[in-house]
């Protein structure tokens, strides 16, 4: 097994929350709605908006909340292709 990896300069440039906001758009779940009747934080959402690094418990709080998956959170973009893998 090779154990060569090179640390990205940024967590932020290989996170990615599009899969979040097609969840949400899917299900007609508006921002409002996050913030109001499922009770998430506005600096949750600021942070799935300009894809900062969220806890794991943030991520499971999510899912539990929306009933989703992880997947349907954030996904890994580690080979600098996430604005490929965002638009697509």
């Amino acid at each position: 097994m090779n154990f060569n990896f090179e640390e990205p300069s940024a967590y932020e440039d290989i996170i990615s929350y599009a899969p979040f906001w097609r969840t949400m758009k899917k299900k007609k779940i508006s921002q409002y709605d996050l913030i109001n009747k499922l009770l998430i934080s506005s600096s949750m959402i600021q942070k799935l908006r300009t894809d900062k690094p969220l806890t794991l418990k943030s991520i499971a709080m999510l899912c539990l909340r929306l009933n989703i998956l992880p997947t349907d959170v954030f996904m890994l973009c580690p080979n600098g292709d996430k604005k490929k893998k965002v638009s697509g």
